[in-house]
C-alpha cells in the first residue's frame, strides 16, 4: 500500500519508463542521455514522492514491485497519450492508423467482422476493437469511440448519423408449428407458449410489442439476452419476437407474419472531436456502408 504520497514530478516517470523498457539502469541512462547516478537519483525521488517502493534491489539487479509495474504501465499510457497529442497537432488527424473501439449489440458482430476484412487489408495499421454490449457506454468518457444504438442520443455533445432501420417480427420453429398449429392472427396469441424477455430488454421496442399483445397466452420462458431467446425459439420452446436479421440465418425458423411487428432507427454515434480523426472516419464509413448493403435484411423486408 502506498502512503503519504506527495507531489510527483511527472518527469521522474520518464526515468521509470526508460528503466522498464531498457531493463537496466545503464540502458535507461543511455536512452535518456544522462549518467547512471542521475537515473538512480530520480527513481529514488519518485519513490519518495509516491510514498511506496517501486523497485527491489536484488543481487541480479533491479526488479519492479507490483506498485512499480502499475506506475510503469501508467507512464506508458501517459507517453502514448503525449505522442498521440503531438501527432494530432502535427496533422496526425489524417493518419489511417491506431485503434478504434466500436460498441454494438452482439448480433451485429458477424456482419461487422466481414465488412472489416477489406478495410484491414487496405489499412493494415488500423485496428478495430469490437465491444459487444447491451449497456450504453459513455462515449464522452471514452468508454468507446463509436457506438451503434437503437435510439438517437440525447447528449447534445454527441454526433449521430442514421444508418438504417431494425425490424422485429414474430417467429417459431417448424417443430413448434407442427405441434401447436399456426398463428390465427397477430391480435390473438391465445393457446400459444411465449418466449418473452426479462431485465432491461423487456422495455425494448421489440419485446414490448409481445408484452402488449400476449393476451391470455402463456409465458413459458423469459430471457435476458436476444441470443438466448433466439435459441429457445429455435429449439421449439415457444414463439417470440426477434430481430428479423437474426432469424435469416436459422433455416428451422418460420416467420409467422409478413408484418414487421416493431421497428426502430439505427444510429451510428461518436464524439465530435473523434469524428475529425481519419481512423474514426474510416470506421464510420465502413459501418454505414455495411448497413446500406444489408438495408432490407436489417429492416425485416421480405423478398
Amino acid at each position: 500500500m502506498c502512503e503519504n504520497a506527495r507531489y510527483v514530478d511527472w518527469n521522474d516517470l520518464k526515468y521509470l519508463l526508460a528503466l522498464k523498457r531498457a531493463g537496466t539502469l545503464a540502458g535507461a541512462a543511455r536512452t535518456l542521455s544522462v549518467d547512471h547516478s542521475t537515473v538512480s537519483r530520480r527513481l529514488v525521488a519518485l519513490e519518495e514522492a509516491i510514498g511506496c517502493q517501486l523497485l527491489q534491489r536484488t543481487p541480479e539487479g533491479l526488479c519492479f514491485t507490483e506498485a512499480g509495474n502499475t506506475a510503469a504501465d501508467s507512464a506508458e499510457a501517459m507517453d502514448a497519450a503525449a505522442v498521440g497529442l503531438l501527432s494530432r497537432l502535427a496533422g496526425g488527424d489524417d493518419l489511417d492508423a491506431g485503434i478504434v473501439r466500436l460498441t454494438c449489440a452482439e448480433g451485429f458482430i458477424p456482419y461487422l467482422v466481414a465488412a472489416l476484412e477489406p478495410m484491414r487489408v487496405a489499412h493494415p495499421q488500423l485496428s478495430v476493437e469490437l465491444l459487444p454490449s447491451t449497456a450504453t457506454l459513455d462515449l464522452l468518457r471514452r468508454e468507446a469511440d463509436v457506438a451503434l444504438r437503437m435510439f438517437r442520443p440525447t447528449q447534445a455533445a454527441l454526433v449521430a448519423r442514421r444508418v438504417g432501420q431494425l425490424g422485429w417480427s414474430l417467429y417459431a420453429s417448424d417443430a413448434y408449428v407442427a405441434r401447436k398449429g399456426p398463428l390465427q392472427s397477430l391480435g390473438d396469441l391465445s393457446g400459444h407458449d411465449l418466449i418473452a424477455y426479462d431485465a432491461e430488454l423487456k422495455a425494448g421496442f421489440g419485446p414490448r410489442w409481445l408484452e402488449e399483445h400476449a393476451g391470455s397466452a402463456r409465458v413459458v420462458m423469459r430471457c435476458d439476452s436476444v441470443r438466448g431467446a433466439v435459441l429457445a425459439i429455435t429449439q421449439g420452446v415457444g414463439i417470440g419476437t426477434m430481430p428479423c436479421y437474426l432469424a435469416a440465418g436459422e433455416p428451422s425458423l418460420r416467420r409467422l407474419t409478413p408484418e414487421v411487428t416493431a421497428s426502430a432507427e439505427i444510429f451510428l454515434v461518436t464524439a465530435p472531436d473523434l469524428q475529425a480523426l481519419k481512423r474514426v472516419r474510416l470506421v464510420l464509413e465502413m459501418v454505414a456502408a455495411m448497413f446500406e448493403q444489408h438495408r432490407s435484411l436489417f429492416a425485416g423486408c421480405l423478398a
